[in-house]
């Protein structure tokens, strides 16, 4: 297991300000809220696929093309976090620790609120994105209308996931939260950085008059840090199940929009460098962990036989 540098114990000066010690129990009502959250999470999405609440996704997405978005074999990876997302509903439902000790009820209490909001944020740009204009010609104030609002809620659902990642640092693992709770908060949050620069893109589209090269600027900057942020989550949180998770996430994306079929030349190139830093950087991550394991092992085989001979 990974524990975090938060630390609940001892005094003394230096340690971190209590609002900043991350939840470590979880009520029945915030078990319950983040059930109902996570039922209107799917009820949502199952509508918008079944075209109960307007046009489909991929109608929408093909009629406001951008240069940045992926490949369609690429949106799959949403089955991939709502089910792992759902295994961790139904693990935080079921752990319980009269004393609080319980190492997945801490990972529980950690992504509950962020991700209830995280999924609140998707809901609104699924019931927001629904309602674009079905044709290109429309005018620049009712692609606006749709497309600002839509983007809102995709940076507002990134950045709840980054917060729960952010939670889940400060607290231990197990096998069970790192798979059902730290993964899907990882990949989650790697595809809604890829979400939110296509987000931008369509805004910027809109602003500059459909001209895809005028609007791929900005997105095509957003995906550089988007591949900065990944690199360093790998620096600071090592080669866990959040790091490569988000890493892994961000270059499915990447890979998606090299593939796909409106992509310009810059970028491809922005996206294939993006690519080969991510993939470099979790060699470098792995690599050190593996360095740091066995200096840590090294150093607890020389104290004990120091600790054996001061007793």
């Amino acid at each position: 297991s990974k524990t975090g540098g938060s630390g609940r114990g001892g005094g003394g000066g230096g340690g971190k300000d209590l609002s900043d010690t991350p939840q470590t129990h979880l009520s029945t009502a915030w078990k319950l809220a983040m059930a109902g959250g996570y039922g209107a999470l799917i009820a949502v999405n199952a509508m918008a696929m079944n075209g109960t609440m307007g046009p489909t996704n991929a109608k929408i997405s093909g009629l406001w093309p951008t240069s940045i978005t992926p490949a369609g074999y690429a949106f799959s990876i949403w089955g991939i976090i709502f089910l792992l997302q759902g295994g961790g509903v139904v693990l935080s439902l079921a752990s319980r620790s009269p004393d609080r000790s319980s190492v997945t009820l801490k990972n529980a209490a950690a992504v509950c609120k962020p991700w209830l909001l995280m999924w609140t944020a998707q809901n609104l740009w699924q019931l927001v994105f629904v309602h674009a204009p079905q044709s290109q010609s429309a005018p620049v104030s009712s692609q606006l209308a749709v497309f600002l609002p839509c983007s809102f809620f995709l940076c507002a659902a990134y950045a709840s996931a980054l917060e729960a990642c952010r939670r889940l640092k400060e607290v231990e693992s197990n096998a069970a939260s790192s798979l059902f709770l730290r993964l899907p908060s990882a990949i989650n949050a790697g595809w809604l950085s890829a979400a939110s620069c296509i987000g931008v893109a369509l805004v910027g589209q809109s602003i500059a008059g459909g001209k895809e090269e005028l609007g791929a600027a900005l997105p095509v900057a957003l995906a550089g840090t988007a591949s900065v942020g990944a690199m360093a989550s790998l620096y600071s949180w090592g080669a866990g199940s959040l790091s490569l998770g988000y890493a892994a996430s961000v270059s499915w994306a990447l890979v998606a929009i090299l593939r796909g079929s409106n992509a310009s030349p810059p970028v491809r190139m922005a996206a294939s460098v993006g690519v080969g830093a991510i993939g470099m950087a979790a060699a470098a991550a792995i690599l050190l962990a593996a360095v740091m394991k066995g200096k840590r092992q090294e150093g607890d085989s020389k104290a004990k036989p120091l600790a054996a001979q001061s007793m």
